[in-house]
């Protein structure tokens, strides 16, 4: 006797033919038991795997009764004339197990479905797609979408359907079928209206199709979703193909081919999704991934993806499989933060991202936020199921819940990256300090702040680069083995003592402590660049992007050591591809402006220089001072004055102005005051001043004595 199971759109069970009543299901934990069993592999599952589900906190004996009861009347549902439960042909309970049984098989809907997708998207055949599609009648059990055992399931069958939808519409393109592809790429919007490459899919759809006009209009529909949905704008690609289609272009490049397969050895940690309806625990379901990030950097044979590559996700209903394509990594972890009064929960689920399958899930709750404990346990077992290490490095770093609530809430300022957020970090970072002294990860967070305040604000190195020394010594004095300590210190060793012997053992021993460190290798990136070891610093940056790929920062400095390295060309590719990406990204369009006037573009470079501090919005004095050389090399001798009267005013401040009043001041030929400056920035210890030995700004100036001198000094070897 057969048996019919349906999951997809509504739950439904036929045997032998006939539809099961709804009024048999008298109780609504008969209907969940089965739905469990047919969900299941194989569908069997032992029975305190049930009864946790089912009565999560309940004691063994009123458990046990429950699940009694719900298999006596899941039976008499399944079979109304049933006298003994033995005699079941259906539902069977032996030796702790309860399993779904039929003698001519059990055929259950989702698993169908999967089937026929894994196999449509493995053969790209049409007819399959058509075939698995027309089973999808609707999402997983969608009467019990607050029930956690179905969620992750759910989820990966909804991203599966969206997968046969997208590939489908691409077939249909590709076979000539217009109708078809915009009938199939329609329905994928339906269900998922923020997919931007579906839209530009359709958009190319209906130009193919002859009408323009609706390409035209589908790019406005999807900028309003993006907008009303995310609260942002359609990317650049999708923005060039609507300009190219309002020129009257007929086509649209073919889709990317297929990315390559994601790294068996790399993990993405996502923000954890904030449930508890406060929006100032957003701080908190971020800082927890950032920390179990931290935790698994340590581990030698992860790559772990960076805390900035991944916040992209945050606030976002990620598909698995996208975030493996995206970034390469074979596992993600999802997570949910969520509170009851003083009761805080965190539920996690480690998938793997080729077919959005659960490799382990687990729910901790505690009677007040003492978090690291959980963060602890999720990292070794995370580990253990990577088969990493026997457990992950320990993050617990201090057992106070208002220092760790204060650190949390200043990696989230200092994440943001500018003058105002690295001020508001340092003093959360002291408040955790206050709360906890022997806290070596919120000393680590302070020296941080302190060490990037001269980039983002007019603070001179002499007030913030010693506080950020002492901040990590702090911290290694406290935690010998934390890696951002190390990092810390030697980034103030390297941008401010010009030790750069001493930086290299530092970055080189984070990167050992913490290999997927981003920041490590990003900073080691620039001491290289310095010193001119072009192979290494390609090396390096490389890494770093390995594991950051979605950072602008990180794609900048790529174009940063093309630019300093003589590869004009390559920096200005590069440059381009970044603004691109990330148009609203001031340090992009300076490599970019760079690159320009290095290739003898000035006139360019003066219009992408004075837009990059268009969008810094503060005085940026580096990029004012490449405007002034670029104004004075474009024959804009005025303008390029007008830069130079700035920085006058901004040297007051910090000796980064004088450097660059030295770049303005070489363009208009004023080469004794560039000396001058030169000098004036040594003394202050500007950082810039240690690329001094490779920046091509000031080659007209190499060979010159006092020049020459000046690159000795910063190269010099400290005792």
């Amino acid at each position: 006797m057969p048996l019919d199971i349906r999951l997809l759109g509504t739950f439904a069970v036929t045997v032998d033919g006939t539809p099961v009543d709804d009024a048999r299901w008298s109780r609504r934990q008969a209907a969940v038991l089965v739905k469990l069993l047919a969900l299941a592999r194989h569908h069997r599952l032992h029975q305190e795997q049930v009864m946790e589900t089912m009565w999560p906190g309940a004691d063994p004996d009123t458990a046990g009764n429950g699940l009694h009861k719900m298999v006596h009347l899941a039976r008499h549902a399944l079979e109304p004339e049933l006298r003994a439960g033995n005699d079941s042909r259906f539902l069977t309970r032996s030796e702790g197990q309860l399993a779904l049984v039929a003698k001519d098989g059990i055929r259950v809907d989702a698993d169908e479905f999967e089937r026929l997708a894994s196999q449509a998207l493995k053969d790209r055949n049409p007819d399959t797609c058509q075939q698995a599609l027309r089973l999808y009648d609707g999402d997983l059990l969608p009467a019990d979408r607050f029930a956690e055992w179905a969620r992750a399931r759910r989820e990966q069958l909804r991203a599966l359907h969206l997968q046969v939808l997208e590939m489908l519409g691409d077939l249909q393109t590709q076979n000539g079928d217009a109708s078809g592809a915009i009938a199939t790429l329609q329905q994928l919007l339906a269900a998922e209206p923020t997919h931007e490459p579906a839209h530009r899919r359709l958009m190319t759809a209906f130009v193919r199709a002859g009408s323009r006009t609706q390409a035209l209009r589908q790019y406005e529909h999807c900028r309003a979703e993006l907008r009303r949905e995310l609260g942002t704008e359609p990317d650049a690609t999708t923005t060039a193909l609507h300009a190219k289609i309002a020129a009257g272009v007929e086509s649209a490049p073919p889709p990317a081919p297929a990315a390559p397969p994601p790294d068996d050895a790399a993990v993405a940690v996502l923000p954890f999704a904030n449930l508890t309806g406060d929006p100032g625990r957003e701080y908190l379901a971020t800082g927890i991934a950032e920390t179990l990030i931290r935790a698994l950097s340590r581990l030698p044979t992860l790559r772990v993806m960076a805390p900035s590559t991944v916040l992209r996700y945050r606030g976002r209903e990620t598909d698995p499989r996208h975030v493996g394509r995206e970034l390469g990594v074979a596992t993600a972890l999802f997570g949910r933060l969520d509170q009851w009064g003083e009761r805080m929960a965190i539920s996690v689920e480690l998938v793997r991202t080729r077919d959005g399958s659960l490799l382990w899930g687990e729910r901790f709750e505690r009677s007040a936020p003492d978090l690291v404990d959980v963060e602890h346990s999720i990292a070794g077992a995370i580990a253990a199921r990577l088969s990493t290490s026997a457990r992950a490095p320990g993050t617990a770093t201090t057992r106070v819940p208002e220092a760790y609530e204060h650190y949390l809430r200043g990696r989230h300022e200092w994440n943001k990256r500018t003058g105002e957020a690295l001020a508001a970090a340092a003093r959360h970072f002291e408040r955790a300090i206050d709360a906890d002294p022997t806290y070596a990860l919120a000393w680590s967070g302070l020296a941080d702040a302190h060490a990037l305040a001269g980039l983002y604000a007019p603070i001179a190195p002499q007030q913030s680069m010693p506080k950020a020394r002492a901040a990590a010594e702090r911290a290694l004095q406290l935690d010998p083995e934390l890696a951002e300590a190390y990092t810390s210190l030697a980034y103030v060793q390297f941008a401010f003592d010009w030790d750069f012997a001493a930086a290299e053992r530092g970055f080189l021993r984070a990167i050992e402590l913490a290999p997927s460190y981003a920041t490590a290798h990003q900073w080691r990136h620039e001491l290289l660049t310095a010193l001119g070891r072009v192979a290494e610093q390609r090396a390096a940056i490389e890494r770093a992007v390995a594991l950051d790929p979605l950072s602008p920062i990180l794609a900048t400095e790529v174009g940063w050591g093309l630019w300093y390295a003589r590869d004009f060309a390559a920096a200005l590719r590069r440059g381009e591809r970044v603004v691109a990406q990330a148009p609203q990204f001031p340090a992009a369009w300076l490599v970019l402006g760079l690159a320009q006037l290095c290739l003898h573009d000035a006139d360019a470079a003066c219009d992408t220089l004075g837009h990059a501090q268009q969008l810094a919005g503060q005085p940026f004095p580096f990029v004012l001072g490449a405007l002034g050389l670029a104004q004075a090399r474009a024959g804009r001798a005025a303008a390029a004055v007008s830069r130079l009267d700035e920085l006058t005013r901004l040297a007051r401040q910090t000796p980064t102005a004088q450097y660059a009043m030295a770049l303005v001041q070489c363009g208009l030929g004023e080469r004794a005051a560039a000396l001058a400056n030169l000098r004036a920035a040594l003394v202050g210890r500007a950082d810039r001043m240690v690329y001094l030995p490779v920046d091509p700004l000031f080659d007209e100036l190499r060979g010159e004595r006092e020049f020459d001198a000046l690159v000795a000094r910063v190269r010099q070897p400290r005792p």
